[in-house]
């Protein structure tokens, strides 16, 4: 539900100044609406939906939350608080079929590129501003994404910076919501991660190291035995001996008849 002074207004009407501040929701524009500095779209890319809040003033003591009602475009709320105060602050959300041509991807699996622009805010105005988005589990599912891994990036100096993202209590049956906290607007880009199969979890390296063993081969009981030289000398004198006994038995045994 929008706060009580604001003001949605069509497409191709001009902003109406009612209270503090007037929204503006649009969709099916290849061109931006709205001008001002920040992260800018860029070539490559193509706006299907957009919102545009404008506020008469922000204070320090007051901050301030919008909520966005567009299908198209995943951040479901802002909140912002400021350092000081900002005269006739201006901020554009834009979803983006793809990134930007002038820049690189962002790791993981991209859910949707957003750029959000503000106008008359400086960086250093800002205390704090917290983004709220949602992502269809049905993108979950056929993706295969660990929705713990949810994450919102923010393209800054040339890099991706993932941001910290913590997932919020809010869900139904269609989405899934998260909140992250940045320190500027730019692009933005929602990713995931790829679930990690428990066998992938579970997998060990195992190393088998072979070892060979030799093993001294039996002789052959066909290959000839050799003797030592001296064997047959021996043999030679045992023969020897053992005759002499058996002669000398013989006379002894003639002399006693």
């Amino acid at each position: 539900m929008l706060p009580e002074n604001d003001v949605v207004v069509s497409l191709f009407n001009p902003y109406i100044n009612i209270g503090n501040c007037i929204q503006l929701y649009g969709g099916s524009e290849e061109t931006t609406p709205s001008g001002g500095s920040g992260g800018g779209s860029g070539g490559g890319s193509s706006i299907t939906a957009y919102a545009v809040k404008l506020w008469l003033a922000l204070y320090p003591e007051t901050p301030v939350s919008w909520s966005i009602d567009k299908t198209n475009i995943a951040i479901t709320q802002l909140d912002i608080s400021v350092k000081n105060q900002i005269r006739v602050p201006k901020i554009t959300i834009e979803n983006m079929t793809e990134k930007p041509s002038s820049i690189s991807a962002a790791s993981g699996k991209v859910h949707q590129y957003l750029n959000i622009t503000p106008q008359n805010i400086a960086e250093a105005d800002l205390k704090s501003v917290k983004l709220t988005f949602r992502v269809e589990r049905a993108w979950l599912t056929d993706n295969n994404i660990d929705e713990n891994t949810v994450s919102l990036n923010r393209y800054s100096n040339g890099v991706w910076n993932k941001l910290a993202t913590s997932r919020t209590t809010t869900e139904d049956a269609t989405y899934v919501y998260y909140q992250a906290e940045t320190p500027g607007f730019s692009i933005f880009a929602i990713t995931g991660e790829s679930k990690v199969s428990g066998e992938e979890q579970g997998e060990v390296t195992t190393t088998t190291i072979q070892t060979t063993t030799t093993i001294p081969s039996e002789v052959s009981s066909s290959e000839p035995i050799k003797l030592p030289i001296w064997m047959p000398l021996i043999i030679f004198l045992i023969i020897i001996v053992g005759v002499g006994f058996i002669l000398k038995g013989r006379i002894n045994s003639s002399k006693k008849i």
